[in-house]
């Protein structure tokens, strides 16, 4: 008997074997990125998918298209099988997990898939626990259906994209703040007619980070490649070989400027917005409780009765004058002040900034400990180009991902407060 899951993707997430599955997933995206970009077949995908799955699994056997059930050739409904991967005991009748995968597969080949596996849980003489179907794409968000057998023989279904795991098993968004967290209740804070939908939004910013992070290292491959051809050359080609590798170089300085100005023109945007449409939602449940009208516009600040644009100062009055600090980080201030620092620059000056500005910055940072959140280029004994660092854009989605807690958890102290002072009048 098949069930689809009556659970929220994000609890799915939950069961352990789903996340080494994905765990192995993500290793594939991350070391084997030439897999989806070069149309290798997806028996070599499969290989080394069953080779970190194996590094998971150390008590288990895990193979590619193995065809035997004991020393009998394996047969399903009187068909003979080569699942792409299983994960089992051989010479056994222990079976645990089994795979089929596609590249880029169609709607006909993915359902005669679902069934194979489906087939392999329900048939006694297998007893799969857990099956998987995956679609390999060429954008790396990999096409999943799950399968999970309980107690009662039930066959439960979920639909996933790569996306969305990884978005899931993001750690500890929603620890503690309460049943009603998932990404798509965000309307605690939002009227259901408001189209802001921020879980979806930075769920495609974290997938296109990956995939520039990937091209990051493909490039790095290919500078590796042409310093040793340099070394294998001879005579003319020697030459020929030692300028591809400087020019190689020197456009490596330009593609990581380009790669930090796409970053960050996706993280300093959503988090701006994010606080700014909040806090403009959360300020109408303010005012329509207290029968005032207040400013709720997180781009300004007051100082000594004089209203000042500055969106980082304004943030924080907004979270002070609600007394809702403890529900956001200790250093949200500080953090904020260096992305938006460094947003602006980048969007004022384009990759290349003056000698000046260079030395400003960099003595920003040094005033802010945290120069290991950016990498120079030189020219000479001068600062040229600034590049944000894999260390920071971790620490941005870090601070994303507690304000997304931070907020639920405000808005309910909040109503929790209006519902305490409507008891004592």
């Amino acid at each position: 008997m098949e069930v689809q899951s009556q659970l929220n993707p994000i609890q799915e997430i939950l069961d352990t074997n789903l996340r080494n599955v994905f765990s192995c997933l993500e290793k594939l995206n991350e070391h084997d990125f030439e897999f989806f970009k070069n149309n290798v077949h997806e028996r070599s995908i499969t290989f080394k998918l069953g080779f970190y799955l194996q590094e998971i699994y150390p008590d288990w056997d895990v193979d590619c298209e193995y065809n035997r059930k004991i020393l009998d050739v394996k047969r399903v409904a009187d068909e003979q099988r080569f699942p792409d991967i299983i994960v089992h005991k051989r010479n056994r009748n222990d079976n645990f997990i089994v795979i089929e995968a596609k590249k880029d597969g169609s709607v006909a080949d993915l359902q005669e898939d679902e069934r194979k596996v489906k087939n392999f849980l329900t048939d006694e003489e297998f007893n799969y626990t857990f099956g998987l179907v995956v679609n390999f794409k060429s954008d790396f968000n990999h096409d999943m259906v799950w399968f999970s057998k309980n107690a009662l023989d039930e066959i439960k279904k979920t639909n996933f994209t790569l996306g969305l795991l990884r978005f899931a098993v993001t750690p500890n968004i929603y620890e503690g703040v309460g049943d009603n967290t998932a990404p798509y209740n965000y309307n605690l804070v939002f009227p259901k007619d408001d189209l802001f939908d921020p879980f979806s939004q930075f769920i495609s910013i974290k997938k296109m980070i990956l995939q520039l992070n990937t091209m990051e290292s493909f490039q790095e491959r290919e500078i590796r490649l042409s310093h040793e051809q340099v070394t294998l050359a001879e005579g003319e080609e020697k030459n020929f070989a030692y300028c591809h590798s400087q020019e190689s170089l020197i456009d490596t300085f330009h593609d990581d400027a380009a790669r930090s100005m796409a970053v960050i023109s996706m993280l300093a945007p959503f988090v701006e917005s994010l606080f700014h449409k909040s806090f403009l939602a959360i300020g109408k449940i303010v005012d329509a409780s207290s029968g005032k009208t207040e400013k709720w516009d997180c781009h300004y600040f007051t100082d000594n009765g004089k209203e000042i644009k500055y969106l980082v100062n304004g943030i924080v009055q907004i979270i002070d004058r609600l007394s809702i600090r403890s529900y956001f980080p200790q250093d949200l201030q500080y953090f904020l002040e260096i992305l938006f620092k460094y947003r602006n620059n980048m969007f004022h000056n384009g990759f290349e900034w003056s000698n000046k500005d260079c030395q400003k910055f960099k003595n920003f940072l040094e005033s802010k400990n945290c120069l290991s959140w950016f990498a120079t280029c030189s020219l000479g004994s001068k600062d040229w180009m600034f590049y944000s660092t894999d260390e920071f854009h971790d620490k941005v989605i870090e601070i994303i991902e507690l304000t997304f807690r931070g907020l639920i958890q405000s808005i309910r102290e909040i109503k929790k407060r209006q519902f305490s002072e409507a008891d004592e009048k």
